[in-house]
Protein backbone atom coordinates (compact mmCIF):
# COMPACT_ATOMS: atom_id res chain seq x y z
CA UNK A 1 0.00 0.00 0.00
CA UNK A 2 1.33 3.16 -1.08
CA UNK A 3 1.39 6.47 0.82
CA UNK A 4 2.52 9.71 0.26
CA UNK A 5 4.91 12.76 1.36
CA UNK A 6 5.70 13.62 5.04
CA UNK A 7 5.31 14.43 8.49
CA UNK A 8 5.56 17.08 11.12
CA UNK A 9 6.62 16.47 14.57
CA UNK A 10 9.30 14.89 16.95
CA UNK A 11 8.55 11.84 19.45
CA UNK A 12 8.92 13.54 22.86
CA UNK A 13 6.61 13.19 25.01
CA UNK A 14 2.93 11.60 25.18
CA UNK A 15 -0.61 12.27 27.95
CA UNK A 16 -5.73 12.74 29.07
CA UNK A 17 -9.08 12.97 31.20
CA UNK A 18 -12.57 12.21 33.48
CA UNK A 19 -14.19 12.81 36.92
CA UNK A 20 -14.54 11.83 40.52
CA UNK A 21 -15.07 12.85 43.68
CA UNK A 22 -12.70 14.43 45.79
CA UNK A 23 -13.08 17.28 48.45
CA UNK A 24 -11.64 20.61 47.45
CA UNK A 25 -7.99 21.35 49.00
CA UNK A 26 -7.51 23.36 52.23
CA UNK A 27 -6.82 26.75 51.96
CA UNK A 28 -2.91 27.14 51.22
CA UNK A 29 -0.38 28.31 53.28
CA UNK A 30 2.30 30.54 51.45
CA UNK A 31 5.97 29.18 51.65
CA UNK A 32 8.49 31.07 52.71
CA UNK A 33 11.98 30.56 50.92
CA UNK A 34 14.89 28.31 52.89
CA UNK A 35 18.60 29.24 52.24
CA UNK A 36 18.96 25.74 51.14
CA UNK A 37 16.12 25.54 48.55
CA UNK A 38 17.35 26.52 44.88
CA UNK A 39 14.73 28.62 43.10
CA UNK A 40 14.60 28.83 39.10
CA UNK A 41 12.75 30.63 36.14
CA UNK A 42 9.34 31.04 36.58
CA UNK A 43 6.91 29.54 33.57
CA UNK A 44 5.73 32.64 30.93
CA UNK A 45 3.24 35.19 32.97
CA UNK A 46 4.61 33.86 36.35
CA UNK A 47 4.35 36.58 38.65
CA UNK A 48 7.33 35.05 41.66
CA UNK A 49 9.68 31.95 41.03
CA UNK A 50 8.80 29.16 43.43
CA UNK A 51 10.89 27.70 44.95
CA UNK A 52 11.60 24.03 45.07
CA UNK A 53 10.34 21.66 47.27
CA UNK A 54 12.66 19.41 49.39
CA UNK A 55 10.46 16.20 50.01
CA UNK A 56 11.42 13.51 47.21
CA UNK A 57 7.90 11.91 46.90
CA UNK A 58 6.80 15.49 45.91
CA UNK A 59 3.09 13.86 44.50
CA UNK A 60 0.74 13.91 47.23
CA UNK A 61 -1.94 13.10 44.85
CA UNK A 62 -2.72 11.05 41.64
CA UNK A 63 -5.56 10.55 40.08
CA UNK A 64 -6.32 9.00 36.61
CA UNK A 65 -9.77 8.67 34.96
CA UNK A 66 -11.69 8.30 30.84
CA UNK A 67 -13.66 10.73 29.42
CA UNK A 68 -14.53 10.98 25.50
CA UNK A 69 -13.51 8.04 22.91
CA UNK A 70 -10.89 6.17 24.45
CA UNK A 71 -8.74 8.87 25.72
CA UNK A 72 -7.34 8.82 29.36
CA UNK A 73 -6.12 11.80 31.93
CA UNK A 74 -3.62 11.78 35.10
CA UNK A 75 -3.30 14.62 37.30
CA UNK A 76 -0.89 15.30 40.07
CA UNK A 77 -1.02 17.42 42.88
CA UNK A 78 1.99 18.52 44.91
CA UNK A 79 2.04 18.09 48.93
CA UNK A 80 2.87 22.14 48.82
CA UNK A 81 0.69 23.53 45.94
CA UNK A 82 1.57 26.52 44.64
CA UNK A 83 -2.20 27.16 43.62
CA UNK A 84 -1.07 27.20 39.61
CA UNK A 85 -2.00 24.08 37.35
CA UNK A 86 0.44 23.17 34.02
CA UNK A 87 -1.74 21.53 31.40
CA UNK A 88 0.89 19.36 29.29
CA UNK A 89 0.87 18.28 25.86
CA UNK A 90 2.82 15.39 24.48
CA UNK A 91 4.49 14.82 20.98
CA UNK A 92 3.72 12.06 18.33
CA UNK A 93 3.15 8.34 19.41
CA UNK A 94 2.82 6.44 16.10
CA UNK A 95 -0.38 5.06 15.88
CA UNK A 96 0.48 1.31 15.87
CA UNK A 97 1.24 1.84 19.54
CA UNK A 98 -1.73 1.67 22.45
CA UNK A 99 -3.11 4.64 23.54
CA UNK A 100 -2.00 5.45 27.33
CA UNK A 101 -0.49 7.97 29.50
CA UNK A 102 3.02 8.92 28.20
CA UNK A 103 6.16 8.03 30.40
CA UNK A 104 8.95 10.32 28.60
CA UNK A 105 9.23 14.08 30.49
CA UNK A 106 9.37 12.37 33.74
CA UNK A 107 12.19 14.46 34.52
CA UNK A 108 10.14 17.52 33.35
CA UNK A 109 7.55 16.49 35.57
CA UNK A 110 9.00 16.46 38.75
CA UNK A 111 10.92 19.21 38.43
CA UNK A 112 7.39 21.47 37.71
CA UNK A 113 5.87 19.47 41.02
CA UNK A 114 9.17 20.24 43.11
CA UNK A 115 8.19 23.64 42.39
CA UNK A 116 4.65 23.59 43.77
CA UNK A 117 2.85 23.08 40.00
CA UNK A 118 0.13 21.07 39.65
CA UNK A 119 0.29 19.05 36.37
CA UNK A 120 -2.78 17.94 33.87
CA UNK A 121 -1.92 15.78 30.81
CA UNK A 122 -4.26 13.62 28.79
CA UNK A 123 -3.10 10.63 26.19
CA UNK A 124 -5.71 12.10 23.45
CA UNK A 125 -8.19 9.31 21.95
CA UNK A 126 -5.47 8.13 19.73
CA UNK A 127 -2.28 7.83 18.66
CA UNK A 128 -1.17 9.83 15.63
CA UNK A 129 -1.40 13.02 14.33
CA UNK A 130 -4.85 13.83 15.04
CA UNK A 131 -4.06 17.50 15.96
CA UNK A 132 -7.64 18.12 16.83
CA UNK A 133 -8.81 15.58 18.80
CA UNK A 134 -5.17 16.71 20.66
CA UNK A 135 -6.38 20.34 20.94
CA UNK A 136 -9.79 19.00 22.69
CA UNK A 137 -8.80 16.61 24.99
CA UNK A 138 -5.84 19.04 26.24
CA UNK A 139 -8.68 21.53 26.38
CA UNK A 140 -10.77 19.91 28.91
CA UNK A 141 -8.01 19.32 31.04
CA UNK A 142 -8.67 22.34 32.99
CA UNK A 143 -12.20 22.12 33.78
CA UNK A 144 -11.39 18.43 34.83
CA UNK A 145 -8.64 19.89 37.38
CA UNK A 146 -11.12 22.08 38.75
CA UNK A 147 -14.10 19.52 39.13
CA UNK A 148 -11.58 17.55 40.93
CA UNK A 149 -10.10 20.05 42.85
CA UNK A 150 -10.45 23.88 42.83
CA UNK A 151 -9.86 26.52 39.94
CA UNK A 152 -6.03 27.45 40.06
CA UNK A 153 -4.91 30.47 40.42
CA UNK A 154 -3.13 30.53 37.21
CA UNK A 155 -2.69 28.13 34.40
CA UNK A 156 0.01 27.20 31.89
CA UNK A 157 0.50 25.34 28.74
CA UNK A 158 3.77 23.16 28.05
CA UNK A 159 3.54 21.80 24.55
CA UNK A 160 6.73 19.51 23.28
CA UNK A 161 6.92 18.85 19.51
CA UNK A 162 3.34 17.48 18.15
CA UNK A 163 1.81 18.74 21.33
CA UNK A 164 3.56 22.27 20.83
CA UNK A 165 0.76 22.60 17.63
CA UNK A 166 -2.75 22.28 20.01
CA UNK A 167 -0.98 23.79 22.83
CA UNK A 168 -0.21 27.10 20.55
CA UNK A 169 -3.88 26.60 18.87
CA UNK A 170 -5.39 26.52 22.07
CA UNK A 171 -3.79 29.94 23.31
CA UNK A 172 -4.55 31.81 20.10
CA UNK A 173 -8.11 30.74 20.40
CA UNK A 174 -8.82 31.00 24.23
CA UNK A 175 -5.94 33.15 25.35
CA UNK A 176 -8.52 33.92 28.68
CA UNK A 177 -7.91 30.43 29.68
CA UNK A 178 -4.02 30.47 29.80
CA UNK A 179 -1.74 32.35 31.55
CA UNK A 180 1.29 31.43 29.31
CA UNK A 181 2.73 28.88 27.33
CA UNK A 182 5.96 27.07 26.51
CA UNK A 183 6.15 25.64 23.49
CA UNK A 184 9.39 22.93 23.41
CA UNK A 185 10.87 21.81 20.10
CA UNK A 186 7.65 22.15 18.28
CA UNK A 187 6.53 23.21 14.50
CA UNK A 188 5.58 26.60 15.38
CA UNK A 189 6.46 27.70 11.99
CA UNK A 190 3.83 25.68 10.59
CA UNK A 191 2.96 22.53 9.38
CA UNK A 192 3.48 23.68 5.59
CA UNK A 193 7.13 24.45 6.25
CA UNK A 194 7.68 21.15 7.74
CA UNK A 195 6.59 19.35 5.19
CA UNK A 196 8.24 21.53 2.33
CA UNK A 197 11.13 20.63 3.95
CA UNK A 198 11.19 16.74 4.86
CA UNK A 199 10.11 16.44 1.27
CA UNK A 200 12.36 18.65 -0.35
CA UNK A 201 15.52 16.50 1.63
CA UNK A 202 13.94 13.47 0.08
CA UNK A 203 13.25 15.19 -3.50
CA UNK A 204 17.51 15.96 -3.46
CA UNK A 205 18.03 12.76 -2.22
CA UNK A 206 16.56 10.75 -4.96
CA UNK A 207 18.05 13.38 -7.54
CA UNK A 208 22.00 12.70 -6.24
CA UNK A 209 20.60 9.19 -5.31
CA UNK A 210 18.11 7.60 -7.90
CA UNK A 211 16.96 4.35 -6.87
CA UNK A 212 18.06 4.29 -3.65
CA UNK A 213 14.42 4.53 -1.60
CA UNK A 214 11.69 2.99 -2.44
CA UNK A 215 8.93 5.32 -3.77
CA UNK A 216 9.05 9.10 -4.04
CA UNK A 217 8.30 12.08 -2.40
CA UNK A 218 4.30 11.51 -2.64
CA UNK A 219 4.15 7.69 -2.69
CA UNK A 220 6.19 6.57 0.21
CA UNK A 221 5.49 2.47 0.61
CA UNK A 222 5.73 1.02 4.19
CA UNK A 223 9.03 0.10 4.77
CA UNK A 224 11.30 -1.14 7.59
CA UNK A 225 13.07 2.12 8.12
CA UNK A 226 15.86 1.10 10.46
CA UNK A 227 16.62 -2.37 8.95
CA UNK A 228 16.46 -0.86 5.16
CA UNK A 229 16.18 2.61 4.33
CA UNK A 230 19.07 3.66 7.11
CA UNK A 231 21.58 0.87 5.95
CA UNK A 232 20.74 1.77 2.18
CA UNK A 233 20.96 5.77 3.12
CA UNK A 234 24.42 4.98 4.79
CA UNK A 235 25.52 3.19 2.04
CA UNK A 236 25.10 5.36 -0.60
CA UNK A 237 26.26 8.10 1.08
CA UNK A 238 29.93 6.37 1.62
CA UNK A 239 30.17 5.42 -1.64
CA UNK A 240 29.55 8.96 -2.97
CA UNK A 241 29.66 11.84 0.10
CA UNK A 242 29.96 14.46 -2.86
CA UNK A 243 26.37 13.67 -3.50
CA UNK A 244 25.34 15.03 0.10
CA UNK A 245 27.99 17.42 -0.10
CA UNK A 246 25.72 18.79 -3.11
CA UNK A 247 22.67 18.39 -1.36
CA UNK A 248 24.23 20.69 1.35
CA UNK A 249 25.12 23.34 -1.10
CA UNK A 250 21.40 23.70 -2.28
CA UNK A 251 20.64 27.25 -1.94
CA UNK A 252 17.52 27.08 -0.40
CA UNK A 253 15.21 28.14 2.66
CA UNK A 254 15.30 24.37 3.86
CA UNK A 255 18.72 23.83 4.16
CA UNK A 256 20.20 20.84 5.96
CA UNK A 257 21.55 21.82 9.48
CA UNK A 258 25.08 20.39 10.13
CA UNK A 259 28.45 21.36 12.09
CA UNK A 260 30.26 18.11 10.94
CA UNK A 261 30.05 15.58 8.00
CA UNK A 262 28.53 13.29 10.58
CA UNK A 263 25.43 15.64 11.24
CA UNK A 264 24.92 15.68 7.51
CA UNK A 265 23.99 12.38 7.49
CA UNK A 266 21.95 12.59 10.91
CA UNK A 267 20.13 15.66 9.05
CA UNK A 268 18.95 13.46 6.42
CA UNK A 269 17.99 10.80 7.93
CA UNK A 270 16.08 12.69 10.33
CA UNK A 271 14.06 14.25 7.73
CA UNK A 272 13.34 10.80 5.71
CA UNK A 273 12.49 9.01 8.88
CA UNK A 274 9.99 11.20 9.54
CA UNK A 275 8.68 10.73 6.06
CA UNK A 276 8.84 6.94 6.09
CA UNK A 277 7.81 6.72 9.75
CA UNK A 278 4.85 9.47 10.05
CA UNK A 279 3.68 10.04 6.25
CA UNK A 280 0.77 8.03 5.77
CA UNK A 281 -0.41 8.61 9.05
CA UNK A 282 0.03 12.25 8.57
CA UNK A 283 -1.74 12.10 4.94
CA UNK A 284 -4.58 10.07 6.64
CA UNK A 285 -5.43 13.11 8.45
CA UNK A 286 -5.12 15.43 5.19
CA UNK A 287 -7.79 12.98 2.99
CA UNK A 288 -4.33 11.70 1.44
CA UNK A 289 -3.98 15.97 -0.26
CA UNK A 290 -0.41 16.55 -0.89
CA UNK A 291 0.56 19.85 -0.41
CA UNK A 292 4.10 20.02 -1.49
CA UNK A 293 4.94 21.64 -4.34
CA UNK A 294 8.26 21.84 -6.45
CA UNK A 295 6.68 22.42 -9.47
CA UNK A 296 8.28 25.78 -10.34
CA UNK A 297 11.12 24.99 -7.98
CA UNK A 298 15.03 25.32 -9.63
CA UNK A 299 17.24 24.28 -6.98
CA UNK A 300 20.62 26.11 -7.05
CA UNK A 301 23.93 25.07 -5.60
CA UNK A 302 27.20 26.34 -5.88
CA UNK A 303 28.12 25.35 -9.13
CA UNK A 304 25.23 23.78 -10.91
CA UNK A 305 21.57 24.45 -10.85
CA UNK A 306 18.78 21.39 -10.91
CA UNK A 307 15.07 20.93 -11.23
CA UNK A 308 14.27 17.56 -10.42
CA UNK A 309 11.29 15.94 -9.80
CA UNK A 310 9.79 12.98 -7.61
CA UNK A 311 8.86 10.60 -10.83
CA UNK A 312 7.69 12.86 -13.08
CA UNK A 313 4.68 13.91 -10.83
CA UNK A 314 3.59 17.12 -10.54
CA UNK A 315 3.43 17.83 -6.32
CA UNK A 316 0.76 20.44 -5.00
CA UNK A 317 -0.67 21.86 -2.52
CA UNK A 318 -4.12 21.57 -3.55
CA UNK A 319 -6.49 20.67 -0.55
CA UNK A 320 -4.18 21.98 1.98
CA UNK A 321 -6.59 21.72 5.51
CA UNK A 322 -6.56 24.99 7.52
CA UNK A 323 -6.01 25.19 11.20
CA UNK A 324 -8.37 23.20 13.16
CA UNK A 325 -9.87 20.83 10.50
CA UNK A 326 -8.68 17.29 9.62
CA UNK A 327 -4.97 16.66 10.98
CA UNK A 328 -5.32 20.01 12.41
CA UNK A 329 -2.90 21.22 9.97
CA UNK A 330 -1.25 24.27 9.95
CA UNK A 331 -0.06 27.15 7.66
CA UNK A 332 1.67 30.30 9.32
CA UNK A 333 1.15 30.88 13.20
CA UNK A 334 -1.82 33.00 13.76
CA UNK A 335 -1.15 36.68 14.81
CA UNK A 336 0.65 36.54 18.52
CA UNK A 337 -1.61 35.76 21.41
CA UNK A 338 -2.18 37.91 24.35
CA UNK A 339 -0.55 35.93 26.83
CA UNK A 340 3.49 35.41 27.18
CA UNK A 341 4.37 32.92 24.61
CA UNK A 342 8.02 31.73 24.74
CA UNK A 343 9.44 28.48 21.79
CA UNK A 344 12.25 26.76 23.12
CA UNK A 345 14.42 24.85 20.90
CA UNK A 346 18.11 23.34 21.47
CA UNK A 347 20.11 24.04 18.82
CA UNK A 348 23.54 23.12 20.46
CA UNK A 349 25.34 22.53 23.66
Amino acid sequence: MKRAVAVVSLVVVPFTLGCGKVAPLAPRVAREPSPDITATAPLPGARTPVPAARHTDVTAQHVEGSIGPGSIYGIDLPASWNGDLVVYAHGYVPPFLPVMLPTEGAGLRQRLLGEGYALAYSSYSENGFDVRDAAQRTAQLSSIFASRFQKPDHTFLIGVSLGAIPALKLVEEHPRDYDGALLASGVVGGTRLEIDYISTVRVLFDYFYPGVLPGTAIEVPNADFNGTIVPAVVGAIQANPQGAGAMVSIAQDTCLPFASPTEIVTSILTALGFEFIEGGDFLSHTHDHVYFDNSGTVYTGADHAHQPRSAGSRLSRDGLPRSGGGGGSRGLPEPAPDRPLRPLHLHRR
